[in-house]
């Protein structure tokens, strides 16, 4: 979970990505945020001939869990419908990203 952490503020920090009415990522940004993370979640599902898509961050729960930690430990911040790191915690994510040599 601490490395997925990690990842998750890295890709915050480089892309900013964009958030829908409701606060969430966007999708695009979620495929991209999946792909780096150790515990991938299925993006879609076959139940018989049906496939079922993910078609917002309120059904990834893994990285949504990471969204709301971040937010609620004022690591990030939403402006203008965008995420982005806090200047005060910048330093820190420096900090640790050397350590765990992801940078």
């Amino acid at each position: 979970f601490y490395r997925d952490f990690l990842v998750f503020l890295e890709y915050i920090e480089k892309n900013t990505p964009g958030l829908t009415e409701t606060k969430n990522l966007k999708l695009k940004h979620l495929v991209e945020i999946n792909n780096l993370l150790i515990k991938k979640i299925l993006m879609q599902e076959k139940i018989g001939d049906c496939i079922f898509k993910v078609r917002s961050e309120d059904e990834m729960c893994y990285i949504r869990i990471i969204h709301a930690l971040t937010i609620a430990m004022e690591i990030t911040k939403t402006e203008k419908r965008r995420l982005k790191i806090m200047k005060k915690s910048n330093f820190f994510l420096i900090l640790y990203l050397q350590k765990f040599n992801l940078i």
